[in-house]
C-alpha cells in the first residue's frame, strides 16, 4: 500500500511538472517583419481577428473612423500617414 501511494504521488508530481513546463513554452505572437504603413495594411486586410486584437475594432469600422477623422482635420504628416497615426493611437 505504501509503495502504491508513493507511486501515485510521484505520478501526480510528474504531471504537474510537465504541465508547468509546457506553460512556459511561448509562441511569438507579433512576428511581422513589416513596419509603418505596410504593417497597418497587413493588419487591416489580413485575418479579421488580427484587426480586432490590434485595434479593438473590425477593419471596416477602422476605415470609417479614419474617414471621419480625416474630414475633421487628421492628415498625413511628413513621415507618418493618417492611418498609421490612428493605428498607433488605437494600438497603445
Amino acid at each position: 500500500l505504501k509503495s502504491l501511494v508513493m507511486a501515485t504521488v510521484l505520478a501526480v508530481m510528474a504531471g504537474v511538472l510537465g504541465t508547468v513546463g509546457s506553460m512556459t513554452d511561448r509562441t511569438i505572437k507579433h512576428d511581422s517583419i513589416l513596419t509603418g504603413q505596410a504593417w497597418v495594411t497587413e493588419v487591416l486586410y489580413g485575418h479579421p481577428e488580427r484587426c480586432l486584437n490590434a485595434f479593438g475594432m473590425p477593419s471596416n469600422i477602422f476605415m470609417r473612423l479614419l474617414a471621419k477623422l480625416s474630414m475633421s482635420g487628421l492628415c498625413d504628416s511628413r513621415h507618418v500617414s493618417a492611418a498609421e497615426q490612428l493605428a498607433i493611437f488605437l494600438y497603445f
